[in-house]
């Protein structure tokens, strides 16, 4: 059980963690457009999810991207024009229609993912390893322990 000073502590922690966060994302996702990708996130994370978990369905999608199928809809209809992902009918059930990623949203991709490679080795050759480490160990924990509290609400 923790105690109103741990409490407070915990809440300033949080404060700094998250101001931390946005500093770092906003100044990382500058660098990321500096080098000549202007991927949305939204963009970004549904190309990500597709080149790992293959042809997915739109609700699938909309689970993942945690929006409604409508806002779900926008999101692939862009990727589309814009030629990074496809859709196909599902040749079991052809009404089903599944979205996958194109050629060329597997280059944006590649792309992408060594110019983050390049960027994040920039910044965190400035720790030590051991630091590093740490940093992943944290990060790999909350996002377990996010995973968990998750499973629990569903």
């Amino acid at each position: 059980m923790q105690t109103n000073g741990t409490t407070k502590q915990l809440d300033q922690a949080i404060t700094r963690l998250g101001e931390a966060w946005v500093q770092f994302s906003q100044r990382f996702a500058a660098d990321i457009k500096r080098e000549g990708i202007s991927i949305p996130g939204s963009q970004t994370y549904l190309l990500f999810l597709l080149s790992r978990r293959g042809p997915l369905r739109m609700s699938d999608i909309a689970d993942r991207l945690g929006v409604t199928l409508s806002g779900c809809t926008a999101v692939v209809d862009r990727a589309v024009e814009e030629g990074w992902v496809e859709r196909k009918r599902d040749s079991a059930d052809r009404r089903v229609v599944r979205i996958r990623i194109a050629p060329a949203g597997e280059h944006v991709l590649l792309r992408m993912k060594e110019t983050r490679l390049r960027l994040l080795r920039r910044y965190l050759e400035q720790l030590q390893p051991e630091e590093v480490n740490i940093l992943v160990t944290l990060v790999n924990r909350l996002t377990e322990t996010m995973e968990s509290q998750q499973k629990t609400e569903h």
